[in-house]
C-alpha cells in the first residue's frame, strides 16, 4: 500500500498525481464546469484508486451545504414508512447525501419542534410526511428558507396560493376503479375501514380523506349500502355487525386489512366466500398471507426517489414542476 493510501489523501495530493492544478481537481471532484470530460474522468479514477474522500466540513464552509437532508415520517411500525425510509436512504447515498431521520408519531406539536431542530442543524432540505395541516401550518412552511417537499400528505394554503412542492398518488382514480370492480364482482354492501380517521381534520389526513370522499361519492352515486369504521374499536364494531348480502371491506391500508382478515378468521368466517377484503399499499409481508390479499400497490420506491430528486432539483435551483402525481396499480388476489 502506498504512503497515500495509509494517510488521508488531499486535493493537493491529487493535483500532484494528475499533474494538474488544484482548481482542476476542485472542478472534477465537485462536478463544476470548465473541465473536459476526459480530464474529469481521469481525476475521478485517480481519486478512487487512492481512496480520496472529500472533506465535508471544508465543502460545507465553502458552499454553505451540509450534504444532509431531513426526513420526517409518522412511524416505523407500518412497513410503508420503513420501506420509504430505506428507499430515501439509498438514493441519498447515491447522491453523496446523508439523512437526518425523525419520527413525528403524528404529534402536531412535536412535528414543528423536529423541523426547527433540523433547521438549527442546517440541513439542506426536508422531506416531510406531514402530520399538521391548515392555513397556519402552510404559512409556517412557506416562511422556512430551506426547500421542503411534501410526501403524500398535501398542506394547502388559501385558494390561489402557491403550492408547496408535493409528490403524491392518484388516490381518487384508483379507489374509484377498485370500487367499480368490487361491485362488478357482485358485492352488495361495502364498508370503509380507516381507524383513527378524524373528521375534525386537526391532523393531516389528506390521502385518507381522498380515499374516503371517493368512497362516499361512489356509494351515493350507485345507491350502495355502506358503513364507515373509523374508531380504534373498529374490530369490536365489525364483530358486532350483521352481514347483509355479499359484503366487502375496503381498508385504507394493508395493516387494517390484515387485522380484519384475522378477525373474520377468528369469527369462523371464510374469505372471500363469506366476506371480501381489500387493502391499500401492497406492503412486502403480503406474500406470506393466505388467502392472498387484494390491494392497491403504492409505488413506495417511486415515491421516495421522485421526492428526493425533486428536492435535489429545488436545492440546485433547477426549474421543476412542484407537483408530481404517481399512478397506483390495483392487484387482485384471492381475498375479494
Amino acid at each position: 500500500m502506498s504512503d497515500l493510501r495509509r494517510s488521508k489523501v488531499t486535493i493537493k495530493d491529487l493535483a500532484r498525481l494528475c499533474e494538474v492544478s488544484i482548481g482542476t481537481i476542485d472542478r472534477a471532484i465537485n462536478n463544476k464546469p470548465g473541465i473536459s470530460k476526459n480530464t474529469r474522468e481521469r481525476v475521478l479514477e485517480v481519486a478512487k484508486q487512492n481512496g480520496y474522500k472529500p472533506d465535508r466540513v471544508a465543502q460545507s464552509l465553502q458552499s454553505g451545504k451540509t450534504y444532509e437532508i431531513g426526513v420526517i415520517v409518522h412511524d416505523l411500525n407500518n412497513r410503508f414508512f420503513s420501506l420509504l425510509v430505506d428507499t430515501i436512504q439509498q438514493i441519498a447515498w447515491e447522491h453523496d447525501y446523508y439523512i437526518q431521520l425523525a419520527i413525528s408519531l403524528r404529534d402536531t406539536k412535536r412535528e414543528k419542534e423536529i423541523i426547527e431542530h433540523m433547521l438549527q442543524r442546517n440541513v439542506d432540505g426536508i422531506l416531510l410526511f406531514a402530520t399538521n395541516t391548515g392555513a397556519d401550518f402552510y404559512s409556517y412552511l412557506r416562511s422556512i428558507d430551506k426547500p421542503i417537499v411534501l410526501l403524500s400528505n398535501r398542506v394547502q394554503g388559501p385558494k390561489g396560493a402557491e403550492e408547496i412542492p408535493f409528490v403524491g398518488l392518484n388516490n381518487c382514480e384508483v379507489v374509484n376503479d377498485a370500487l367499480e370492480e368490487i361491485v362488478r364482482r357482485g358485492y352488495e354492501s361495502i364498508c370503509f375501514v380507516s381507524p383513527y380517521f378524524d373528521y375534525s381534520y386537526k391532523h393531516n389526513f389528506y390521502e385518507i380523506d381522498q380515499r374516503y370522499r371517493t368512497f362516499i361519492r361512489f356509494m351515493q352515486e350507485h345507491s350502495i349500502e355502506h358503513r364507515v369504521f373509523n374508531t380504534e374499536k373498529y374490530c369490536e364494531e365489525i364483530s358486532a355487525m350483521e352481514l347483509h348480502g355479499k359484503t366487502a371491506f375496503f381498508c385504507a391500508s394493508d395493516i387494517f386489512a390484515l387485522e380484519v382478515l384475522n378477525l373474520f378468521h377468528d369469527l369462523g368466517k371464510s374469505v372471500p366466500q363469506d366476506v371480501g377484503i381489500m387493502g391499500f399499499d401492497n406492503i412486502d409481508v403480503l406474500k406470506y398471507v393466505r388467502p392472498g390479499l387484494s390491494t392497491i400497490n403504492y409505488p413506495v420506491d417511486e415515491l421516495g426517489k421522485t421526492a428526493f430528486k425533486l428536492l435535489i432539483d429545488i436545492m440546485g435551483g433547477k426549474p421543476s414542476r412542484t407537483e408530481k402525481i404517481l399512478d397506483a396499480k390495483i392487484i387482485w388476489r384471492e381475498s375479494i
